[in-house]
């Protein structure tokens, strides 16, 4: 989540070569020389693709069941429901707060505090999931709400709803999981 945290901070990029100096000084932080110089490399081998299209594949499907009107456009889910989400942060804000209202009000939406239980339901964090570190799970009982973002990793919307779930997370509202948001090309580029 370091990088995640990084890259909400950075301006939007409009063209790849900005996206991938913008990904490259964020890790640039984070990695050692030779580390960096690895990412390079695995970032031209396309060593990621298979990661990159299981996303786009899982957010595909997931929107499709939830009947999101633009799944290219970022969006957020919770207990079966789907809300889309802007560049606006007073306005992802209240959607977001509207949202947890809803889901927290509902005891069905809560993950289940059994491995076996959460093995088998669309409302708990998948193995590939990136739980945010302050989405603790408590000792005992049931977690939180899954809220899940979907939208691509330094846009606006990911931008506006990040720091909005991160404190509803750190406040025990929701067990926040990022799922990154690709287009239907990412795989390939």
């Amino acid at each position: 989540y370091k990088f995640v945290e990084g890259m909400s901070t950075t301006t939007p990029a409009t063209t790849d070569r900005a996206q991938l100096e913008a990904v490259e000084a964020v890790a640039s932080n984070l990695l050692s020389p030779l580390g960096l110089r690895t990412l390079r490399a695995f970032l031209a081998a396309h060593v990621h693709s298979p990661r990159v299209e299981m996303w786009r594949q899982l957010s595909a499907a997931e929107a499709a069941r939830l009947g999101v009107a633009d799944p290219s456009s970022s969006w957020l889910s919770a207990c079966d429901r789907a809300v889309p989400v802007g560049d606006d942060a007073a306005a992802v804000e209240a959607a977001i707060g509207k949202l947890l209202a809803e889901v927290e009000a509902d005891a069905s939406c809560q993950v289940a505090a059994k491995p076996e239980e959460r093995a088998l339901s669309t409302r708990a964090p998948l193995s590939v999931d990136h739980v945010h570190p302050s989405s603790a799970a408590p000792a005992s009982g049931p977690r939180p709400p899954l809220v899940a973002l979907h939208a691509p990793i330094g846009g606006g919307a990911f931008r506006a709803a990040h720091a909005s779930l991160v404190a509803a997370a750190a406040r025990g509202a929701a067990t926040y999981v990022y799922r990154p948001l690709v287009g239907a090309d990412a795989g390939a580029a």
